[in-house]
This record gives C-alpha cells, sequence and structure tokens, in this order.
C-alpha cells in the first residue's frame, strides 16, 4: 500500500508525464490532417496539412509538405502617389521555396480611360531588382481582371517578388488591388 506522500508523488508525476504529452506531443511519420491545432511543441518527422493548422509553441519539422493555395494581397490606396514615391512595390522580399502563381486578380475602384501599366515580377534581389524576370502582365481591361494563365508561373526559391509599374496610373484610381494566388512546388 502506498503512503499518502508516495501516493501525491505519483499522481503529481502521473500529471505531470501526462501534461508533458499535451504540450509537447512528438511524432514518429507522418502527421496528416485536413486542419489541426497543437499548443505547445511539436517535434514530427513530416507534416503533411490541407487546410488551417494553428500551432503555438515550437515546431520542428523535418520534412514538410503544406499543400493548399496561398493568397499575397497588396492593396494601394492613391497608386499615384505610390508611383510618385517608388515605381517598385515588393511583396516578397525572398521566397523560402520554390513555388507556382496559380491566380492573379486585379481590381481598381473606378475603370480608367488610361489603364494601369504594371507588371508582377521576380528577381535574386529586390535591391537594385537584380536579374529580374517578368512573371505577367497585369493589364485590367475594364479596371478588372483575372489571370489564370499566368505567363512565367515558376519563382524558384530566395527570389524577390514585387509588382514594377511601367508608368504612372491615373489619378482617378484611388485604390488599386493585386491578389496574387500561389503554391509552393
Amino acid at each position: 500500500m502506498l503512503s499518502t506522500k508516495k501516493y501525491v508523488q505519483v499522481m503529481i508525476e502521473d500529471s505531470l508525464n501526462e501534461y508533458a504529452l499535451l504540450v509537447s506531443p512528438s511524432f514518429t511519420g507522418t502527421l496528416t490532417a485536413d486542419s489541426a491545432q497543437f499548443d505547445g511543441n511539436v517535434d514530427i518527422d513530416s507534416l503533411d496539412v490541407n487546410g488551417v493548422a494553428n500551432f503555438a509553441g515550437n515546431i520542428t519539422v523535418n520534412s514538410k509538405t503544406i499543400t493548399g493555395n496561398r493568397p499575397w494581397i497588396v492593396n494601394m490606396f492613391n497608386p499615384n502617389a505610390v508611383y510618385a514615391a517608388d515605381s517598385v512595390v515588393c511583396i516578397c522580399p525572398e521566397t523560402e521555396a520554390a513555388l507556382t502563381i496559380t491566380k492573379i486578380t486585379v481590381s481598381c475602384n473606378y475603370d480608367p480611360d488610361t489603364e494601369p501599366d504594371l507588371d508582377l515580377m521576380y528577381a535574386n534581389t529586390f535591391i537594385g531588382q537584380v536579374g529580374e524576370v517578368a512573371i505577367q502582365a497585369l493589364d485590367t481591361p475594364d479596371g478588372d481582371t483575372t489571370i489564370t494563365s499566368i505567363t512565367s508561373a515558376s519563382v524558384p526559391a530566395g527570389k524577390a517578388v514585387y509588382i514594377k509599374w511601367g508608368a504612372e496610373p491615373t489619378s482617378a484610381i484611388t485604390q488599386l488591388i493585386v491578389s496574387i494566388t500561389w503554391d509552393f512546388d
């Protein structure tokens, strides 16, 4: 029979062990989920998530496959002033892995007589746009466009992605939104 002291010690140890499993789950193999939420530290061999994953704490993943489209949304208020300040707008200073752009939507708050002249680009560096490559011209017939056939959809890892104005936009456009949908290769 356990003494009260020993019983309390065993209960505390068991509780701590259970708590450790809750806050620091360790997986061997692959964790696959449509959605997942973890609080604490997660150490897994590989991660495959289709949908939403919320993690609070440290995550160690030896190999990862994260699928699902991700958007970059750029909202430019007063594009004319943006152009006057700098004709290049950085979206991502450095891609963490190779990615493919699958859809681009451009929308103006106004159907201008002179459509905006802008291009989606990538380069080795944002500063100076060294080695720039045109991903897609962002022409906007009637002030709106959706593009799903991307000219150069693949962006290598480590590249800066940005929008480059080819000409000053009309001051009649007070808001321009560019939504770029992409996924890791």
